[in-house]
């Protein structure tokens, strides 16, 4: 285990994305996106993203943390300050 890496700011995000024939399966948690590449007819490439990112800033997602008992707020500094993203 490294010890100079300090993790009180860590985080954890995963994506998982499962294809067959017929339909897309994903799930996602966290800032992790999935994007798929098609080809247009006129055999130009384009990105699709097929997730959002999971955060407290999508519409609802705030709301039903909150409900769950869950708090959001960034981390604060040994004088108080807030810095950083909303955290979870």
């Amino acid at each position: 285990m490294n010890k100079r890496i300090d993790s009180k700011l860590s985080g954890s995000t995963g994506v998982m994305v499962l294809l067959n024939k017929t339909s897309i399966v994903t799930a996602n948690v966290g800032d992790s996106r999935a994007a798929m590449l098609v080809r247009n007819p006129d055999g130009t490439l384009k990105v699709i993203a097929i997730t959002n990112d999971h955060t407290p800033d999508f519409p609802g997602e705030s709301e039903r943390i909150i409900k769950a008992g869950g708090e959001i707020k960034p981390f604060r500094l040994g004088n108080g300050k807030f810095v950083g993203p909303k955290r979870v």
